[in-house]
């Protein structure tokens, strides 16, 4: 069996887009705002280095809230996959969701199985790859994403140093990390010090 990280990708990987009139943060409408956050090449080579598989899951419900194109959204995430590709970063898989239950476009206004912090990605990523659950971790700034790992039976690291933190849902982290960098490092000593111990 194989050892992966799972990672949020909006605040986590790359950075959020500020909202003057509303006084938000919200993901990357438009291709030339998806920017990655320093180090974040860095962190993922790391992880690779180390033997993990790497996989992406996004909630993308801005177009199911009228806020956005789904189209915009698609090229967004041709812009992600074009910047991991540049800095050299192989994800074993990516994953988005664009429902939300209170949406206003039909089509996508649904309770669903994929949205954070449901399981159905990881767990079809867990089936296909063959992945230790034990050995495998979810990182993440926001309660949904520490949930959705807790549910997958998998340590968990929420990060607290980012632009629009959400620890609604994060008592069960495993462990906090101001950056993604802190992040990977206790991520490689924990995993460390239980191969140790087997």
């Amino acid at each position: 069996m194989r050892k992966a990280v799972f990672l949020d990708r909006d605040g986590t990987l790359n950075k959020l887009v500020y909202d003057d009139l509303r006084n938000e943060f919200h993901p990357p409408f438009f291709p030339e705002e998806l920017v990655l956050l320093q180090g974040t090449g860095e962190a993922l080579h790391r992880l690779m280095s180390e033997g993990y598989l790497l996989f992406v899951i996004t909630n993308q419900p801005d177009h199911a809230k009228g806020k956005t194109t789904l189209e915009n959204i698609k090229a967004d995430e041709d812009k992600f996959r074009s910047l991991m590709r540049e800095n050299g970063i192989d994800l074993a898989g990516y994953y988005a969701c664009y429902h939300h239950p209170d949406g206003v476009e039909n089509e996508f206004a649904v309770i669903c199985e994929c949205r954070k912090p449901g399981t159905l990605f990881v767990d079809n990523a867990v089936k296909e790859f063959v992945i230790d659950r034990s050995t495998s971790w979810f990182v993440g700034d926001r309660g949904s994403d520490i949930e959705c790992g807790r549910r997958s039976g998998m340590r968990t690291v929420l990060l607290t140093g980012g632009q629009d933190n959400d620890s609604s849902l994060s008592t069960n982290a495993t462990v906090t990390a101001g950056s993604l960098s802190n992040a990977i490092e206790l991520i490689t000593q924990a995993n460390k010090k239980a191969e140790c111990h087997q």
